[in-house]
């Protein structure tokens, strides 16, 4: 698989995970120590918007970073088994079942035995959310969040199958046609359309009914309250009065169009504002986390740890 396209073939782990940063372009950190007796195989080809890689390595793997915040990942077992977890979900990849991550996701990837074969698939979020606009005929109201298993036997999913497989041997061919970059993105779209298509996520019941992803009102003029006061003290109930409704009919609205309660959407969203100002050095991490609300900075760290894979202090660091 891939043959045509090897990116690393070494028994040094340390030239193999320097390899996957450089296909992902996403920090990838090893969970627990590489074993030193094994070769660490990785081959595929990487686009600004999308990356298809294959890798054969055995290695746990933490993936966090800059590119897995505004990119999705679907991740393939060729051969073997890959426990996959997120956010607390967990899924054991087959071949028969694969896992597809949301950008912002501290993905965790640990092969069942040394042989595992996988493919690991990276698209960029602007680019799911361009098919979606034109199979929806407006832009999605939200960003796109998807359940984490992914299955590959049902009879709903047999042409996701098939189009995986066909992009896979197209590139196989040698034929000079599949390398011209026009002709693999019109074979990335057509994956990532199927993807829509057929795996389920919160704009998937508006795509079977062909309608758009309005927001209700109540939810808008709940996220017009969060916007005007991100940095002040917030509550469930203060979100339920800006909108208008009770907080579990905003809560299930959350839900639906975000994939998360409406505690955890203010929460990321001042996590967001965090990291850009940590990252433009725009004060100390205990000045710009009260800067955006947050009053205990234990449980602040945490949070912040466990969303993108470091200490705030880390990022700060890099300023």
């Amino acid at each position: 698989m891939l043959t045509r396209y090897t990116v690393a073939s070494s028994a040094n782990a340390t030239d193999f995970l320097h390899a996957l940063h450089h296909m992902y372009t996403t920090e990838i950190r090893p969970i627990g120590r590489p074993p030193a007796d094994r070769e660490y195989v990785l081959r595929g080809i990487n686009a600004a918007d999308y990356s298809i890689g294959y890798i054969r390595s055995g290695l746990g793997v933490e993936i966090a970073g800059p590119e897995a915040e505004r990119s999705y990942f679907v991740d393939f077992v060729v051969s073997g088994l890959l426990n996959a977890e997120r956010r607390g979900e967990h899924t054991v990849n087959t071949s028969a079942r694969a896992a597809v991550f949301n950008p912002g996701d501290r993905q965790r990837l640990l092969p069942a035995r040394p042989d595992t074969e996988t493919l690991g698939i990276r698209l960029d979020r602007a680019l799911v959310e361009t098919e979606l606009t034109a199979l929806l005929g407006r832009e999605p109201d939200g960003p796109t969040v998807f359940d984490l298993a992914l299955d590959l036997m049902g009879a709903d999913h047999a042409g996701l199958r098939i189009v995986v497989g066909s992009l896979i041997d197209q590139l196989d061919t040698g034929a000079k046609i599949f390398d011209h970059p026009a002709v693999r993105q019109a074979h990335v779209r057509s994956f990532v359309i199927s993807l829509l298509l057929t795996h389920r996520h919160n704009f998937s019941d508006l795509l079977l009914e062909g309608h758009s992803p309005l927001r209700p009102r109540p939810l808008r003029r709940a996220l017009d309250f969060i916007d005007q006061s991100l940095g002040d003290p917030i509550t469930l109930s203060d979100l339920a009065q800006a909108g208008n409704s009770s907080a579990r009919t905003l809560s299930d609205a959350f839900r639906e169009h975000f994939g998360c309660s409406p505690m955890a959407f203010l929460r990321d969203r001042r996590l967001e504002r965090v990291r850009a100002d940590l990252l433009a050095g725009s004060g100390s991490v205990s000045t710009v986390a009260h800067r955006w609300g947050f009053t205990h900075l234990g449980r602040f760290a945490a949070a912040y740890r466990h969303r993108y894979g470091e200490l705030p202090s880390a990022t700060a660091a890099r300023a």
